[in-house]
C-alpha cells in the first residue's frame, strides 16, 4: 500500500489527503472536515509527527499532480466512497439514537448513543472515523469536503480536458449535498470547512443549493438518474428548510422506481456494510425492541438465538441487509411520494410518522424524522437503562435539547471563527 500525504498551507485548513493504490486501480480519497479535523492537532504536533514517520517513497507527489484533469473520475469516484461510508456509519450511530437499535457492547464511547447522553467533549462522535467507530461529524464533513473539492475542481477545468464533466459535477455535488442534509438533520449546528458557526436551516440551503448545482449538471449531461437523485435530495432539503411547496415540485419531478443504492465491498474494510457488520455478522448492537415484532414485511428482523456482545439482551438481527457488500438505498422514488403526502396532509400525522419508520428502516430517516415532526424518543427519557453485570452501563436514558445532537467541541474549540462558549 503506497500512501501520500498533504498537508496545505493553515489558510486552506489542514487537509489530509491520502492516495492509495491498491490492486490495479489507484484511489484517492481527500481527508478532511471542518474544524474538529482541520484544526485538532498544532501545528507543532504535525511538524513534529511528520518528522518522526518522515521516511523516503516515490509516492510523495505535489498535490497538484493528482488533482488534475486526468484524475478527475478518481476525484469523484473518491468522494462517492467517502460518502458512503459516512452513510453506513450514520445509519448505525444515528438509528441507536432514534431507537431502531439498540447497543449490545461494553465501549461506554458507543452506548452513549443508545442511552442519548451525547455531550460536546466526547470524541465518539465528534472525531472518530466512519470505519468501525459509529463515526458521525467528521465523516459527513469529510463526504462534503471531497465532493465539494471534486466539484470545484471539474468547474475549473473544460470539457476538452475532462470527459463527461457536467455528469461528474452532477455526481459530486449530488453527494455533497446529501452529507450536508445529513448533518442538518442530525447536528444542532455545524460549521463547512473553518466557517462560522451555521444554523441547520442554514445547512439545508447549503444541501439546496448543492442539489440545485447537480441538477443543472445532470441536465446538461442528459443524465436522468442524476437529476433524479438531484430531485429528490433537493426536495429533503427544502422540507427539512421548511420550503413545503419547494419540497412538493421537486418530489413530483421523481418517477416511479426510481432508486439510487449506496454501493459497498466486502473486500475492503472502509466499505463495509456497517448495519451488517455490526449486526448480522457482529453482535455489538441488536434490533431495539419497538421493531422486533412489527408483523411488517418492510422491517425483517429474527432472534439469533444468541446474546449480544455485553451478554444483557438477546440479539435480533435486522435481514434487510445480509452481506458486507449489500447495498442501501441513498435515494428513491417512495421517499418522493413520503414528501408530497406531507406536503399535502393526506395522511394524519401519526400515519405518516409510522408509515416512514417502516418503510425506511435502518436507512438513516428516522433521528431526522423525530425532529422534524416532533415525535417522542423510544425509549422515553427518565426510563432506566438496561444495566449489563459486566459493564458500568447505567443511568436513565435521556432527552436531546432540540432534539438534534450539539456541535462538538473539537469544532468548537479549534474553528477560530466559532465563538468559544464552552460546553
Amino acid at each position: 500500500m503506497t500512501n501520500f500525504r498533504i498537508n496545505p498551507s493553515p489558510e486552506t485548513g489542514r487537509t489530509m489527503t491520502r492516495f492509495n493504490s491498491r490492486v490495479t486501480a489507484a484511489a484517492l480519497r481527500v481527508r478532511a472536515a471542518s474544524g474538529a479535523v482541520l484544526l485538532s492537532l498544532s501545528l507543532g504536533a504535525c511538524d513534529a509527527l511528520d518528522k518522526a514517520l518522515e521516511v523516503e517513497t516515490p509516492s510523495r507527489l505535489p498535490a497538484s499532480e493528482l488533482e488534475s484533469p486526468a484524475n478527475a473520475e478518481l476525484l469523484v469516484n473518491s468522494a462517492q466512497r467517502d460518502l458512503e461510508c459516512a452513510y453506513a456509519s450514520f445509519i448505525v450511530a444515528s438509528g441507536l439514537v432514534a431507537g431502531e437499535l439498540q447497543d449490545g457492547s461494553q465501549t461506554a464511547s458507543r452506548w452513549d448513543y443508545d442511552r442519548r447522553t451525547l455531550r460536546p467533549e466526547q470524541t465518539s462522535y465528534a472525531s472518530t472515523s466512519c470505519q468501525g467507530a459509529y463515526g458521525l461529524y467528521t465523516p459527513l464533513n469529510t463526504a462534503r469536503f471531497t465532493a465539494d473539492n471534486a466539484t470545484m475542481r471539474l468547474e475549473g477545468w473544460t470539457d476538452d480536458q475532462v470527459a463527461n464533466r457536467q455528469e461528474l459535477i452532477a455526481r459530486a455535488a449530488n453527494y455533497a449535498g446529501f452529507a450536508l442534509t445529513f448533518i442538518g438533520e442530525t447536528f444542532c449546528s455545524a460549521a463547512i470547512d473553518v466557517g462560522p458557526e451555521l444554523t441547520s436551516a442554514q445547512v439545508f440551503e447549503e444541501a439546496e443549493a448543492r442539489f440545485t448545482k447537480a441538477l443543472d449538471a445532470a441536465q446538461a449531461a442528459g443524465n436522468a438518474q442524476l437529476a433524479s437523485l438531484a430531485y429528490l435530495g433537493r426536495a429533503k432539503a427544502r422540507l427539512n428548510g421548511g420550503d413545503l411547496p419547494g419540497a412538493k415540485a421537486d418530489a413530483q419531478q421523481v418517477p416511479p422506481g426510481f432508486l439510487y443504492n449506496a454501493t459497498y465491498d466486502a473486500a475492503n474494510g472502509r466499505q463495509f456494510n456497517r448495519v451488517y457488520d455490526f449486526n448480522g455478522m457482529g453482535t455489538s448492537v441488536t434490533v431495539a425492541p419497538a421493531y422486533r415484532n412489527t408483523g411488517d414485511p418492510r422491517v425483517p428482523v429474527r432472534d439469533s438465538g444468541r446474546t449480544s456482545a455485553d451478554q444483557n439482551t438477546s440479539l435480533w438481527v435486522q435481514q434487510k441487509y445480509n452481506s458486507l457488500d449489500a447495498p442501501i438505498p441513498l435515494a428513491r422514488y417512495e421517499e418522493a411520494q413520503l414528501i408530497i403526502a406531507e406536503v399535502d396532509g393526506t395522511m394524519s400525522p401519526a400515519a405518516l410518522a409510522q408509515e416512514r419508520k417502516y418503510e425506511f428502516f435502518l436507512e438513516g430517516r428516522r433521528f431526522g424524522d423525530i425532529r422534524r415532526l416532533n415525535l417522542e424518543y423510544d425509549p422515553a427519557p427518565g426510563l432506566q437503562y438496561p444495566v449489563a453485570a459486566a459493564s458500568p452501563k447505567g443511568g436513565t436514558y435521556a432527552d436531546l435539547p432540540g432534539k438534534c445532537i450539539p456541535m462538538p467541541d473539537a469544532e468548537r474549540f479549534n474553528n477560530p471563527n466559532i465563538p468559544n462558549t464552552g460546553t
